[in-house]
């Protein structure tokens, strides 16, 4: 695996990610799934992947990924049509040329041989599938493959069980099934299983034919040198797929993975749907509720909420938007971008919108920012003003009063605001000026060993910079706790050195701490804030507007081409 991520970068060539993964939606669509085509499921796990190519990017640039459909592969296996494989993988690539432009997806036909053209039709992909799926086999299979062998082998072993467990649940309607006796349907589906090992081994034999100098990913746990195992979903479902499940929506923004009868059944869920088809499930809640005005609410990854008027409103002035609902949704589950409304650049509405939700915490110069390039005229503000990128951080760290801790000393803490109401009157051009909110429950949730929530609990930091009157702040707690929810918030500001900016420097540190000690988790904090199962990256659009929760969220800016006309108008809200 080593060895061929080496010989790309040595070459100067691409990384490209192999999946064999998305076959079908579980025939058993009564107790599992929802139906036979993708859903929120299939779209979290696309952008969880989109994610993982975008980092690689970061680093490397030309990263893509191509999802081999192991479709065909199992589905006479399983009872499922072919009809329903293709519509499964049809659906899948107007997701991805929609949304996910590093992924594209391989039909079986190309595994069968170079040559073999790919069907382009459903009529053509009928006809021709049992003969892909017999090729394969045929010419890939050892002539000495021993299944019993196989089943000696950890990784093998580790997928035979993973095939059992599916399979009592995947064919428990299967009319073959029905009268068995537990036993008999336990020595079918063993049967099964074994024949799904023949054919999986013919599978891999084949990808590693066709994409030979390729680095293959699995979705499955894996010891084998040959594989990156990776999840799909974060948490503790971590090896859950789309295909086997339902996803639920809390109103905190996480998710969790069940059949769906877990949640079908339970009042506290409301069925969600998309493009007139059932998609998620979501927790209740009056904030999704804005009386008489309709207003579409869609999941954005990995965090946060768009909302937008609904189809029948003709009035879509911002002036429609209930600002206290949006304020209670941010806390939850910030950002809350609001797209399609109109008169989202009338100041005075954008003010009084803002006003409906708090006090607004004035600026020294008036309650309204307005953020853009003003080349090396900062006003005060550090780099705020200007096209360089800018570290992640929460508002208002340098906004300070002089206060009492317990011991009586004197010492100056921060008083930031609750609450970023933002509008967009210029977009950046495409692809740069990007504002970047990341989640402090899923960076806690994702902090490697030996850290933990707890450790970091106890953590304090120390930031001080030559910019705000030569701003030194201590003993700022590294976690706080949230004022409305009670749950636990980063409060942090990414090291910012010289050779980052022409402004002025931030220096950070981790309180009783060397400096060794200190930048080992000031490091690891930083990449967990622009992980992308972490950090969502918000591309502006004309009459955007954005509300998120200072407190639970920290931000950023990538930069922007120097003199481009990108103008964010921003106020704080308390």
């Amino acid at each position: 695996m080593e060895q061929l991520v080496y010989s790309c970068v040595e070459q100067e060539f691409p990384i490209h990610l192999v999946l064999p993964a998305f076959p079908f939606k579980s025939p058993n669509r009564v107790h599992k799934v929802l139906g036979s085509l993708p859903d929120m499921g299939e779209e979290l796990a696309l952008a969880r992947l989109e994610g993982l190519c975008a980092q690689i990017d970061e680093v490397y640039l030309g990263t893509t990924l191509s999802i081999i459909s192991d479709g065909l592969v199992y589905s006479d296996l399983l009872k499922v049509s072919e009809e329903d494989v293709w519509n499964y993988g049809a659906e899948l690539r107007h997701l991805a040329a929609k949304k996910f432009p590093r992924i594209s997806f391989t039909r079986l036909s190309k595994l069968v041989s170079k040559e073999c053209p790919e069907p382009q039709s459903l009529e053509t992909y009928l006809a021709n599938a049992s003969w892909y799926r017999n090729e394969l086999v045929k010419n890939n299979l050892p002539k000495d493959f021993d299944v019993k062998q196989e089943l000696k082998q950890i990784n093998t072993l580790m997928t035979y069980r993973g095939y059992i467990k599916f399979l009592a649940t995947d064919l428990k309607h299967e009319q073959s099934r029905q009268g068995k006796s537990k036993s008999q349907v336990k020595k079918m589906n063993e049967k099964v299983a074994k024949r799904m090992i023949e054919r999986g081994a013919a599978f891999a034999l084949a990808a590693q034919k066709a994409f030979p100098t390729s680095i293959r990913i699995s979705i499955h746990r894996s010891e084998s040198r040959y594989k990156l195992p990776i999840s799909l979903f974060s948490g503790g479902e971590s090896y859950t797929t789309p295909w086997h499940c339902v996803c639920a929506l809390e109103l905190d923004g996480s998710w969790r993975y069940a059949n769906k009868h877990v949640f079908a059944g339970d009042p506290e869920y409301d069925l969600m749907y998309q493009n007139d088809r059932p998609s998620y499930y979501r927790r209740r809640s009056e904030l999704y509720s804005w009386g008489g005005y309709e207003v579409d609410m869609t999941p954005i990854y990995p965090c946060g909420i768009l909302v937008s008027p609904g189809k029948s409103n003709v009035n879509r002035s911002m002036d429609n938007i209930d600002m206290m609902k949006v304020r209670g949704l941010s806390e939850y589950n910030s950002p809350i971008v609001l797209r399609g409304f109109e008169n989202t650049t009338e100041l005075s509405l954008f003010q009084s919108k803002a006003r409906e939700m708090g006090s607004v915490m004035p600026w020294k110069f008036g309650e309204v920012l307005v953020v853009k390039d003003a080349g090396n005229e900062n006003g005060g503000l550090n780099n705020v003003l200007s096209a360089e990128p800018m570290p992640m951080h929460f508002d208002g760290l340098f906004k300070t009063e002089l206060m009492k801790d317990e011991s009586g000393e004197e010492r100056f803490v921060p008083r930031p605001p609750k609450f970023q109401w933002f509008t967009v009157a210029t977009p950046a051009p495409q692809s740069c000026g990007l504002t970047l909110i990341a989640s402090s429950r899923i960076l806690l949730s994702l902090l490697p060993k030996p850290y933990t929530s707890e450790q970091l609990q106890e953590l304090t930091w120390t930031v001080s910079t030559t910019a705000f009157n030569n701003s030194k702040i201590s003993k700022l707690p590294l976690i706080e706790t949230h004022p409305s929810l009670g749950s636990p918030c980063l409060r942090y500001h990414e090291p910012w050195p010289v050779t980052r900016t022409k402004f002025d420097a931030t220096d950070v540190h981790i309180d009783d701490m060397s400096r060794e000690e200190s930048k080992i988790l000031t490091n690891t904090i930083d990449r967990l804030l622009y992980d992308r199962r972490v950090c969502y990256y918000h591309e502006w659009v004309e009459g955007d507007l954005i509300l998120s929760d200072n407190i639970n969220m920290m931000h950023t800016r990538t930069g922007f081409i120097p003199g481009a006309p990108r103008e964010l108008w921003r106020i704080h809200i308390d």
